[in-house]
């Protein structure tokens, strides 16, 4: 066989097995996941075994994600939660800055996570979700007042009280005082006096001593 003929079957050859054997994908390893269940892994600080099955993504607007057809389910940590221990929690936040009534949360049933594969040293593997823990909760001590912001003895008809209050007081008083007047008054003032005067002035507004 000449030289040029074997080049030329080999070309055919070569053309034929490449229209019968596909390129064989890329092998994604991250999958969207869903979490349909939790539980607390014992001996452990806010770190929980997680349940998660396969989800997909939306073509177009608003792209909802959506149960994938794969209805097996698999065990997932999240990445966030391994560093949890005695000081710590959700990446670096001291235990003892948390406010009380505060406490770091799981990743809640029916939220949409990214996940890849990974492998125990039992040789067993488990899915690591990326995210970050939340912290949240309520105050122990929540406030009364409308614009409260620090402790009331007892009720004043202040609008917008910002401290320690003894007894109810007008509108505008902030102290032992009546109406618009600001200081301690020896004799009789006009209604716009606002500091210590020795004698009656004129109908103005002083401000200083006469």
């Amino acid at each position: 066989m000449r030289s040029s003929d074997r080049q030329l079957r080999t070309s055919v050859l070569d053309i034929n097995r490449a229209s019968r054997q596909l390129a064989t994908p890329e092998v994604v390893q991250h999958k969207l996941m869903k979490v349909t269940n939790f539980s607390l892994i014992g001996g452990s600080y806010k770190r929980y075994l997680y349940t998660v099955r396969e989800a997909t993504m939306g073509g177009g607007s608003p792209y909802a994600p959506t149960n994938s057809v794969n209805e097996g389910t698999y065990t997932a940590l999240s990445v966030s939660e391994l560093s949890n221990g005695s000081d710590y929690v959700s990446y670096g936040v001291l235990k003892t800055n948390i406010p009380a009534g505060f406490q770091a949360q799981p990743i809640p049933i029916g939220t949409y996570v990214m996940a890849l594969p990974w492998w125990s040293t039992s040789g067993t593997c488990i899915y690591m979700i990326v995210n970050t823990q939340a912290i949240d909760g309520q105050c122990g001590t929540p406030l009364t007042a409308d614009d409260d912001y620090g402790l009331m003895l007892r009720p004043t008809d202040l609008e917008f009280e910002g401290g320690d209050i003894d007894a109810p007081m007008g509108d505008y008083d902030y102290g032992g005082i009546t109406f618009d007047d600001f200081g301690q008054f020896y004799d009789s003032m006009n209604q716009n006096d606002q500091q210590t005067f020795a004698d009656p002035v004129t109908f103005s507004t002083d401000y200083g001593t006469y």
